[in-house]
């Protein structure tokens, strides 16, 4: 018994630097997300790194805008210059090809231009998600400055594979008011902003929807537009969760550059979201829930 003990220990210790190295040498796939910071880690880049690797990817960031925020509301912000802004996105994706991208807070029709062009020139198609933030959860702070939209209908909206608005930002892009919307369905909604952007898929997302117990939202491509599964809304999301939106968007991003298809992404990314939610929901702060990406020891 003795003996076999020192050879099977004896195996292992000269298998262990073997694994250690495949173990070590293994590169996962790498998602960029462009945005802005959230010093709560509530929402922007600082999520999307957290869903990426939570998901089995390497995040890279570009920083589109500097915020300063707590768990209630946006304080104030910082633009980087545009050239800042190039430079960033020159250097991250020489280095470190990014398998699909996902965009968040563009703050002007500079940004929009820079970003739109530099994804139109990368050298390998990539896909491309866009979470259309236009102000922070309450719409109390704009996140755009004037002409903004305009310039992403222009400059970037035809380089992007997914488009994924809540239905407030919806409302802008189609340049009508929430009133207006109130008297259509989602899919109706989501066909007229795939119609509008010519963007190939369009999610509109119904969680800020105070009026139901579940959540569907609808996703519009080219040809149709469908009611996805519904998901039962739970309490806490009736009292605010901050970063939902960046969260499904890069959980979008992540199941496609998984090879999943459109829909099948958006419908993995609605339920990655929902787990998380359900059970990885804290308040940490004075004001709205937040996601934790952690393990309790």
């Amino acid at each position: 018994m003795m003996q076999e003990t020192y050879i099977n220990s004896h195996h292992w210790r000269n298998l262990l630097p073997l694994l250690l190295h495949n173990t070590m040498t293994h590169t996962p796939p790498s998602l960029l997300t462009i945005a802005g910071t959230d010093p709560t880690s509530a929402a922007g880049i600082q999520v999307d790194l957290n869903m990426f690797a939570h998901l089995g990817f390497h995040g890279t960031s570009v920083i589109t805008a500097i915020l300063w925020q707590d768990t209630s509301t946006v304080h104030g912000w910082h633009i980087p210059p545009t050239d800042v802004l190039s430079a960033q996105l020159a250097v991250i994706t020489h280095d470190i090809p990014p398998a699909a991208i996902k965009i968040g807070v563009l703050p002007n029709p500079d940004a929009v231009r820079v970003v739109g062009n530099h994804i139109q020139n990368l050298p390998t198609p990539t896909p491309v998600v866009h979470d259309p933030v236009l102000s922070n959860g309450d719409d109390s702070f704009e996140l755009v400055t004037p002409h903004t939209l305009e310039a992403m209908k222009t400059h970037l909206f035809p380089h992007i594979s997914v488009l994924t608005p809540n239905l407030l930002e919806a409302a802008k892009i189609l340049g009508c008011s929430m009133a207006d919307l109130a008297t259509q369905d989602l899919c109706t909604i989501a066909t007229h902003v795939q119609r509008t952007t010519q963007v190939p898929f369009v999610l509109i997302k119904a969680g800020h929807a105070h009026t139901t117990t579940h959540i569907q939202d609808a996703l519009a491509s080219q040809d149709t537009s469908v009611l996805l599964s519904p998901l039962p809304k739970l309490n806490l999301q009736n009292h605010g969760v901050r970063g939902t939106g960046c969260q499904l968007s890069s959980a979008i991003t992540a199941r496609i550059a998984q090879g999943n298809t459109v829909i099948d992404a958006v419908e993995l990314a609605r339920k990655d979201l929902h787990n998380l939610l359900k059970n990885k929901s804290f308040s940490p702060g004075k004001g709205r829930h937040i996601i934790g990406y952690f393990t309790h020891p």
